[in-house]
């Protein structure tokens, strides 16, 4: 806050034609002028946080969620960056809703791998990438299915 009131001040009294928006100041319609008013309250407000929410629980609840709110942006930065999902080219509901499902799994099986081999989803992502073979086991018949794709040299000619 104080670095805001110090850059209004140094405009204070000058002609509105070039400045940005600045919150402590307002315009006179010739010239800006400090709008002590504001600075007033919003130092009286200084460390005071207000939720809004309808929810119908406990206040310490609330709180709980918001305090947990880094780890659902966490998560979106993950699934964005890491896990590519975006763009999405879907148009009709059913779509984007299997779209947003699949995304959410891969989400939950990236933290879950993040979480047991304590490695970030990069570096996860990156190995896989190098996987080529695969080996799937059928539990309920014991049957083994090995895939491998064709090489690159033998795609070419």
């Amino acid at each position: 806050m104080e670095k805001q009131t110090t850059r209004a001040k140094k405009f204070e009294g000058r002609k509105t034609s070039k400045i940005t928006k600045l919150k402590f100041l307002k315009n006179n319609t010739v010239i800006y002028s400090l709008n002590q008013e504001l600075i007033d309250k919003t130092k009286s407000l200084l460390g005071l946080k207000g939720y809004f929410t309808k929810l119908s629980l406990a206040n310490k609840e609330i709180i709980d969620y918001y305090h947990n709110l880094f780890k659902i942006e966490h998560a979106f930065r993950v699934a964005k960056s890491d896990l590519e999902i975006r763009p999405i080219y879907h148009q009709k509901e059913n779509s984007i809703q299997n779209h947003s499902l699949i995304c959410f799994m891969c989400l939950s099986i990236s933290v879950y791998l993040e979480l047991k081999n304590h490695k970030s989803i990069k570096s996860i992502v990156k190995i896989l990438k190098s996987v080529t073979d695969g080996i799937i086991i059928n539990l309920k018949t014991g049957k083994l299915i090995h895939d491998r794709p064709e090489s690159k040299t033998s795609l070419l000619h």
